[in-house]
């Protein structure tokens, strides 16, 4: 089973609960001026429980949530209410949207590098790149590649921490070459709370899974963008706007611009 089927269940809102919404806003705030939003729908991929689609409308955008985590998802469906298109349920790998149809699409808070190494994520860009009209954007916002190996690079770093009912053990890793950054999750109910634990998703027996996201440096992110007709047009190294220096960056914020089509 791919381990972001388990990550993103009922559970995930705790464990990232420190990922609220004024971060959300702040993120949307530094991208806004980049998104052309009276040329369509801006995509929010990777949705989550919805929390960028309130400041999406604040900004003027009229967003699509969109996410394969049902849990999630209707969380997203609540949050939408009247400042959102409905939300919908797919794999981010094969959209359900027409050709040219979108103004935006956006990757917000490391949701891109899922499936592989970096190249094996030629086809998502390519899918992206479809439903963007000309001159549509992509927004990625991902971590900081170079910090993550320079942390990890004397060994692996574990976390415990108490989450409610349960005890979750993280241990972030590097996978082989550098390529990916891993974190082994590790949950178990605490003693008499197992009702508790199951109500957020967390069965009597716990969870385990390990998450993989693609480490990569920007380069080579814009030479896979580039042969599916992506150009980045801006960079931020950070929610407050600051410059972009890819060795020291808080947050890569990286801006593409669907080329023209014939």
């Amino acid at each position: 089973m791919n381990w972001y089927r388990t990550a993103f269940g009922p559970h995930y809102r705790r464990l990232y609960a420190h990922r609220d919404g004024h971060e959300a806003a702040a993120c949307v705030a530094a991208i806004a001026p980049w998104l052309p939003t009276r040329r369509g729908p801006v995509v929010d991929l990777g949705c989550g429980a919805g929390r960028h689609l309130s400041p999406l409308a604040a900004q003027g955008a009229w967003g699509l949530a969109l996410d394969l985590s049902a849990d999630l998802l209707a969380e997203a469906a609540r949050v939408a209410g009247a400042v959102a298109l409905p939300p919908v349920r797919a794999d981010m790998r094969c959209l359900p949207l027409r050709d040219g149809s979108c103004a935006a699409v956006l990757s917000l808070f490391t949701s891109f590098g899922y499936f592989g190494n970096l190249d094996d994520h030629a086809p998502l860009l390519r899918e992206i790149a479809r439903v963007l009209a000309p001159g549509g954007r992509w927004c990625l916002d991902h971590l900081n590649a170079f910090a993550v190996r320079r942390e990890l690079a004397a060994g692996d770093v574990v976390r415990e921490r108490r989450l409610d009912a349960c005890l979750v053990r993280e241990q972030r890793r590097l996978g082989p070459g550098g390529r990916r950054v891993l974190k082994d999750v590790r949950i178990r109910p605490l003693g008499g709370a197992n009702g508790q634990a199951s109500a957020d998703g967390v069965p009597p027996q716990g969870l385990d899974y390990t998450e993989s996201v693609a480490l990569f440096a920007p380069e080579e992110l814009d030479a896979l963008c580039r042969a599916a007709g992506l150009l980045r047009v801006a960079e931020f190294g950070g929610y407050d706007g600051r410059s972009f220096d890819a060795e020291t960056a808080e947050r890569w914020l990286l801006i593409y611009e669907r080329e023209a089509r014939p």
